[in-house]
């Protein structure tokens, strides 16, 4: 194992927890399900597994794949299907889940956290469409089903168990600065403004047809509150009100009761309306955050002004770095081992040691490079760390001369932030 390799037991922990999270998602998601059912009428654990492999570096994946994949198929195994539909269907859902993590990782820019959402929907919704297909088709040759009608299911349930799931799941592992005792107060008003609005909402009685505008306005005022809570009490709150409003929904949902459970509708709409009810919720929290990014300054190409930023003197003939003696950044004390040019890129994987190499390249030559690069640095014994490397520029002069720059830990919502630091 190479020194900056992530320690065995800390990547055993990780593996172990997104395991949990997958095998506790899974299951509620079959418990909610139809039982004579094929496909699960939303998966959640689709979500917990795009998390899992954005959170984590990519020479790990293999082992992260397996591990879902025994996960699923158990879950699969105990309470649904045969074994080799188990793993039939493992293989088709893991690969999905894993081809949208690795668009992510590919296509996302560093620092334009709008594209590599976007990059995210456009992936989880066109790469379920041919999971889908793959997966009804095994289906079809084992079961007498309909096939569009279940490969239509099985893409609604893997792209709202997406969305909803990875929405909750990132803004509950938000990097976030420390909290307030007004801010914690707001949270707490936050959520159960959410909880007591949603569980009154929901708790209604079938409606006629005739009031369905009213019905359909009531069902707006949770999600007013719960876009509301991060803007007063930070991302975490936000993802915990989500948390509480997917609860209540799906609770009273599978009791028949709420909004949605309108007269007249055919079976199976009211929850299909449910789905389409959090995603589109989930979708605007996302953008909540990426509101709030851009308010707080986390994607701007000046250096921090709050204490947080670390400034660099790298010398182009020797390699020597020099870090700024004098700051209260808490990467002080992360950095300061960094004293040479290769110190730093053993600390980085082989993509991002390229990207480095050819941004210093470039700012040598006078060309301009992207101002807010993020990056993950992985020290000897210690855990993985997001830094955005900011206001990067170079000094002429004897030796070749200086690059000058700024190093700050990377706000935003992970696991996006940390796309190209593996």
């Amino acid at each position: 194992m190479k020194k900056t390799d992530m320690p065995a037991g800390l990547l055993c922990a990780r593996l172990g927890f997104w395991s949990i999270i997958y095998l506790l998602l899974g299951y509620i998601s079959l418990l909610l399900d139809d039982p004579l059912g094929r496909v699960a009428l939303v998966w959640f654990p689709a979500g917990a597994a795009v998390s899992a492999f954005l959170s984590i570096e990519r020479k790990h994946w293999l082992a992260l794949y397996i591990v879902l994949f025994l996960s699923r198929t158990l879950l699969d195994v105990v309470m649904r299907h045969s074994l080799e539909t188990s793993l039939v269907l493992s293989l088709i859902s893991l690969s999905c889940d894993t081809g949208v993590a690795w668009c992510v990782r590919r296509f996302g820019h560093q620092r334009d956290m709008l594209r590599k959402v976007s990059v995210w929907l456009t992936a989880t919704l066109a790469l379920s469409v041919l999971a889908a297909l793959l997966g009804t088709a095994w289906l079809s040759t084992q079961f007498s089903l309909p096939f569009f009608s279940t490969a239509e299911k099985w893409w609604a349930a893997n792209v709202s168990g997406n969305i909803v799931a990875t929405t909750v799941l990132t803004g509950m592992l938000w990097h976030h600065k420390e909290k307030r005792p007004a801010q914690a107060a707001w949270a707490v008003a936050g959520l159960l403004s959410v909880g007591i609005s949603a569980a009154l909402v929901f708790n209604m009685q079938p409606a006629s047809a005739d009031s369905v505008g009213l019905v359909y306005g009531l069902a707006c005022i949770p999600i007013l509150l719960t876009v509301a809570v991060p803007l007063v009490a930070g991302n975490q709150a936000g993802a915990l009100s989500f948390l509480i409003l997917c609860i209540v929904v799906i609770f009273y949902s599978w009791q028949q009761t709420g909004p949605f459970f309108i007269r007249g509708l055919f079976r199976g709409e009211p929850l299909m309306l449910a789905q389409g009810y959090l995603s589109g919720t989930a979708v605007l929290m996302i953008f909540i955050r990426l509101v709030l990014q851009m308010r707080g300054g986390e994607d701007n190409s000046a250096p921090a002004d709050d204490g947080q930023a670390i400034a660099f003197r790298l010398a182009i003939d020797s390699g020597q770095i020099d870090w700024d003696p004098d700051t209260d950044s808490p990467l002080r004390s992360v950095v300061s081992a960094l004293r040479s040019r290769e110190a730093l890129l053993m600390a980085l994987s082989d993509e991002v040691r390229q990207q480095m190499v050819s941004r210093w390249a470039q700012i040598t030559t006078g060309a301009d490079v992207e101002s807010g690069f993020v990056f993950r640095l992985s020290l000897p014994d210690a855990e993985p760390c997001d830094i955005c490397e900011r206001n990067l520029f170079c000094i002429p002069g004897n030796g070749g001369g200086f690059i000058v720059g700024y190093w700050s830990p990377a706000a935003g919502g992970f696991p996006f932030n940390a796309v190209g630091g593996d």
